[in-house]
C-alpha cells in the first residue's frame, strides 16, 4: 500500500500540467486515496507502528501533491479531502469485517450488545474489533446489530446502511458544529495552496523594501537553508562624542 500511495503521488503531481484547478486535483487525489485504502483496517491491526505511520504520511502526501503546501496541517488535509482520519477509516473497516466473523445473534441476545470471546487474546483482529466496537457506545452498537440482523433488509443494503452510520458518526466527531462548509473548505485550500518560491521572494522583497524605507535602516536579504528569505541587520559603529555606540 505504501508503494501504491507513492505511485499515486506521481500521478497527482503530473495533473498540475493538465489541470489548472486545484479543487479538481484535490477531488481526484481524494478518490484515488479511497481506492487504495481497501486494506487499511488489516494494516492497522497487523502492521507495526512505524509502518502505520508511513501509511498515514503517504495518504497526506497524495493530497498535498494536488498543489498544497508541505506545511499544511494534517487536520486541514483530512477536512478538505477524506473528511475522516486514517484511524477512523481503519476502525470502520475493522467493525465491518468483524461483524462477518462473529456470532451476531449472540451479541444481539446480550443486553449490552457487546462482544467478548475468551480466545480473542490469541486472535489480534478480534481483540481489536472488540475494543473498537465497545468504543461506539451502547446506542450505536444496538442500532448496528439490529440493522445487521434484520431479515427484511437485504444483506448488501444492511452493510451500506451500517457504513453510512459509522461514517456519519465520525463526521460528527470531527466537526460537531458543522463548521466545515463548502466556503470554509475553499478558504482552507486557498490558504494552504503551494506558492512557488520565486513569487514568495518577490512578495517578501516588496514588504522588506517598504519597511526599509520607513525605518531608514540598512538591511541585507539572504536565503536561509529552508528557502525562506530573512532579514539580517548589520551592526555598524558610529563615533559620537568620543563614544562607540552600536546600532
Amino acid at each position: 500500500m505504501i508503494n501504491e500511495l507513492n505511485a499515486a503521488v506521481r500521478v497527482i503531481a503530473s495533473m498540475r500540467k493538465t489541470t489548472n484547478s486545484i479543487f479538481k486535483r484535490i477531488d481526484a487525489a481524494t478518490k484515488l486515496v479511497w481506492s487504495l485504502c481497501n486494506s487499511i483496517g488489516l494494516i492497522y491491526v497487523y502492521a507495526d507502528d512505524q509502518k502505520w505511520k508511513s501509511v498515514c504520511i503517504g495518504i497526506r502526501k497524495v493530497i498535498k501533491a494536488a498543489g498544497l503546501s508541505n506545511r499544511t496541517h494534517a487536520n486541514d488535509i483530512y477536512a478538505i479531502s477524506t473528511k475522516i482520519t486514517p484511524l477512523q477509516m481503519a476502525e470502520k473497516q475493522i467493525i465491518m469485517y468483524g461483524l462477518k466473523m462473529i456470532d451476531v445473534e449472540a451479541v444481539k441476545n446480550n443486553r449490552r450488545f457487546s462482544f467478548y470471546n475468551p480466545s480473542q487474546n490469541k486472535r489480534p483482529f478480534l481483540q481489536c474489533f472488540s475494543e473498537k466496537f465497545e468504543k461506539l457506545g451502547l446506542d450505536m452498537r444496538k442500532k448496528i446489530i439490529e440493522i445487521y440482523t434484520d431479515q427484511s433488509i437485504n444483506k448488501d443494503c444492511a452493510i451500506k446502511k451500517i457504513k453510512t452510520i459509522l461514517k456519519n458518526n465520525y463526521l460528527l466527531l470531527n466537526d460537531p458544529y458543522k463548521h466545515d462548509t463548502v466556503e470554509k473548505i475553499r478558504q482552507i485550500i486557498i490558504k494552504n495552496r503551494y506558492v512557488p518560491y520565486e513569487i514568495t521572494i518577490k512578495l517578501k522583497s516588496v514588504d522588506i523594501n517598504i519597511q526599509n524605507k520607513n525605518d531608514n535602516i540598512i538591511v541585507k536579504t539572504e536565503k536561509s537553508v529552508l528557502g525562506i528569505k530573512t532579514r539580517n541587520v548589520h551592526r555598524k559603529t558610529v563615533r559620537l562624542k568620543n563614544k562607540n555606540i552600536s546600532l
